[in-house]
């Protein structure tokens, strides 16, 4: 009995070593590999084994030397179009190398972990094509070097907040398809210097469109702000913005003429359609014209 027992021991022993061995980012993607539900999916991390010494072999993971290090860091983690159900665990945020996570196409619900944003090394984050519920956390800008946000496609709610005016690194800003609503505020806009895409279509934002968007002279690829509820006109600012950028403001509320100047000259009409109050070139409806002004002009002219 006695030597059963010692024998039981060495064996216990024997495997806290070995999951000792794995490296400290080993056990963080360990917690998404719980995450998941492995009845549905354990074969897309069926050799993520918690008795290697690092994760860096695993399906998915990237990894590099970093100086200082014995063990190499894990760079990347690409999962991406697998169907995973499951939650992001916040044990992700301890990846403090991690520069591109990518996540998309799968069923992870549930929120956006505050903590994932202590791995400041981030470069890219696409977690578009899921099911993830709640706001935009305020700390999404606590990433110094973010330069990629795509959480489209999910249920995402709430508004923009005032601290996205803080990624000033963010080239592609993409937040289509979800259910963030709300006025979009000024002052946000012309410190995202960086910013070349900016994709809010097909959500419930309402409100004026902000003016100042036409300071982001680097936006020379997209902004398209369709399928939401903005109102009011179209500010002329927006002229400012590059001659090879591609508008889209259909199925909206805006009214007035569509500016006649800059870069609106470059668009064509399926940018404004379904805007049923909206008139002047390149739609086909003319904007009709004031009496009172008709009136002064006439005066002027006897």
């Amino acid at each position: 009995m006695k030597l059963f027992l010692l024998f039981f021991l060495i064996l216990q022993l024997h495997a806290l070593n070995l999951t000792f061995s794995l490296s400290p980012d080993g056990l963080s993607l360990l917690a998404l590999k719980s995450a998941v539900d492995q009845t549905l999916h354990a074969s897309a991390f069926s050799n993520w084994n918690e008795q290697d010494t690092d994760p860096c072999n695993w399906s998915g993971i990237s990894c590099i030397n970093v100086t200082g290090f014995s063990d190499p860091r894990v760079v990347g983690i690409s999962l991406s179009g697998l169907n995973l159900q499951g939650y992001i665990p916040s044990e992700l945020g301890t990846l403090v190398f991690l520069r591109r996570l990518n996540l998309h196409g799968n069923r992870f619900y549930g929120s956006i972990p505050l903590q994932l944003f202590n791995s400041t090394s981030l470069r890219s984050m696409f977690l578009y094509g899921n099911n993830l519920s709640g706001p935009l956390p305020p700390s999404t800008c606590n990433l110094p070097r973010l330069q990629n946000l795509d959480l489209s496609q999910n249920s995402l709610s709430g508004s923009i907040p005032r601290d996205q005016s803080k990624c000033r690194q963010l080239q592609r800003l993409v937040l289509a398809r979800n259910k963030f609503c709300g006025e979009i505020l000024d002052g946000i806009w012309p410190k995202l210097e960086n910013l070349v895409k900016l994709d809010l279509s097909s959500n419930e934002f309402n409100g004026t469109i902000p003016a100042d968007l036409g300071n982001l002279k680097s936006l020379y690829r997209t902004l398209n702000l369709s399928f939401n509820h903005f109102s009011g006109e179209i500010p002329a600012s927006l002229a400012r913005l590059p001659v090879t950028m591609s508008f889209d403001l259909k199925h909206n509320n805006l009214t007035g003429e569509i500016p006649q100047i800059g870069t609106f000259a470059n668009q064509g009409p399926t940018a404004f359609l379904d805007n049923p109050p909206l008139c002047g070139f390149p739609l086909r409806k003319p904007c009709s014209v004031n009496p009172q002004k008709n009136n002064l002009v006439n005066q002027n002219r006897t």
